[in-house]
């Protein structure tokens, strides 16, 4: 089955689920999500909450959730920096605890991420920006919604970067 053939599956990495104008973001979203898996754009969207920042390297990651947003980020950025963007947000923060008496790295992440796989192969992920553009999760939402399958010739693919979640970090299945 080539990556064209290969089911359409989004996966939307939240912070938490916040109330208040990120709230009602994430809200639209999910309904956007929704409509376009209804409608057969994409064939099944998942929304995953990974916190608001993650360990700084695998050395640090303690539990499989860790090492595996870990592992995403770095799929993320490298899908990034071959399609010419940035990932919005991920940045490294060094954290003092004074309570523990050490310091230690984090890697934050944005309020929302979307990743979208053509079977294994990654093809888009965002919020980006690049020194042409800037592609909002929206944005590509909305690109889905117009021009379903044709949307993925605009970048490169990653071959094979597709990985399940670990157990806790899927949200309730979708059921609509």
């Amino acid at each position: 089955m080539s990556a064209a053939d290969s089911p359409i599956r989004l996966e939307l990495y939240v912070r938490s689920l916040h109330p208040g104008t990120a709230g009602d973001r994430q809200e639209t979203v999910v309904e956007r999500l929704q409509t376009l898996e209804r409608e057969g754009a994409i064939d099944e969207f998942q929304v995953l909450v990974w916190g608001d920042r993650m360990p700084g390297s695998p050395a640090d990651a303690r539990t499989d959730a860790g090492l595996f947003a870990l592992n995403r980020a770095a799929v993320f950025a490298e899908w990034a920096d071959r399609n010419g963007f940035t990932v919005d947000e991920f940045e490294h923060q060094r954290i003092e605890s004074h309570l523990l008496g050490e310091t230690y790295r984090t890697l934050s992440v944005p309020v929302m991420t979307l990743a979208e796989y053509a079977g294994a192969d990654l093809r888009f992920v965002g919020p980006v920006s690049g020194p042409e553009e800037t592609v909002t999760v929206l944005d590509r939402l909305d690109r889905l919604a117009a021009d379903g399958d044709d949307a993925a010739a605009e970048y490169e693919s990653l071959s094979r970067t597709y990985a399940e979640p670990p157990v806790g970090l899927t949200l309730a299945p979708n059921d609509d």
